[in-house]
């Protein structure tokens, strides 16, 4: 039996054998027992000799190298698919970068998975930086929080891990500061503006949405309650939403 087919085709040949024998007595029973051992010391011999081919024929496999000018073809084409994506008149600058496709990532899942908006931010700064704008911690100006956010960021970038659980943990923290700014603002505005009860209702929202957030989360009820403002019944109200 030299491959897989004829070891299944002698597996069958075999069964069928087995299964004229006689087991109507203890010596017939022994006998065919005897057989299924003979069988199996068979196959077992079988795979031994497959397996030794198949180690065989995969390190013969690893032994085979490309050519040196295969190497350079294939080296040439890549420099070719680089100078091509760069000169192509229909692509815009942004297009060139990949940007608008890191900027897609980050505008779908800022809300949903921030492994792949802290890979987005880190493939964008590498982009800028192989143009030669390299980006600091102080370029990140939309908010105070996204310039806390991306110090920690830059810091663990250079260890090499953008979603360490220190950045996950500086979000969530920023997260909600965030928030409860928000809030704040909305209330001085609302004030300014004389709609008292606007405001109350506005707030009571904000602070609903952070508790659904926070309970997403797992987090602990006492926390939620010294954070938002909301009583434990309201809170627990949440769940059932």
């Amino acid at each position: 039996m030299n491959n897989l087919k004829e070891v299944n085709e002698q597996i069958e040949a075999n069964k069928e054998i087995l299964n004229t024998f006689p087991r109507n007595n203890a010596k017939n029973i022994k006998a065919c027992l005897t057989q299924i051992q003979e069988y199996k010391q068979t196959f077992t011999d079988a795979q031994s000799k497959l397996l030794e081919e198949m180690k065989k024929r995969i390190e013969k496999l690893e032994e085979i190298k490309k050519s040196e000018e295969v190497i350079k073809l294939e080296e040439q084409v890549a420099e070719k698919e680089r100078t091509l994506h760069v000169i192509n008149k229909y692509k815009t600058s942004y297009e060139k970068m990949d940007l608008d496709r890191i900027l897609f990532n980050l505008n779908v899942f800022y809300r949903k998975n921030l492994d792949v908006v802290n890979e987005a931010i880190q493939k964008a700064i590498e982009k800028f930086k192989e143009v030669g704008i390299p980006l600091m911690p102080k370029d990140f100006t939309y908010s105070k929080y996204a310039n806390e956010y991306m110090v920690v960021f830059f810091q663990e970038m250079e260890k090499g891990n953008v979603n360490s659980e220190r950045i996950k943990t500086e979000f969530e923290k920023i997260y909600i500061r965030d928030e409860q700014a928000s809030i704040e603002y909305a209330q001085d505005e609302g004030y300014k503006h004389g709609r008292e009860d606007g405001i109350a209702e506005g707030e009571t929202k904000s602070k609903t949405e952070i508790a659904k957030k926070m309970l997403k989360k797992c987090m602990k009820i006492e926390d939620i309650i010294e954070l938002t403002g909301l009583s434990q019944e309201e809170i627990e109200k949440l769940n059932w939403l």
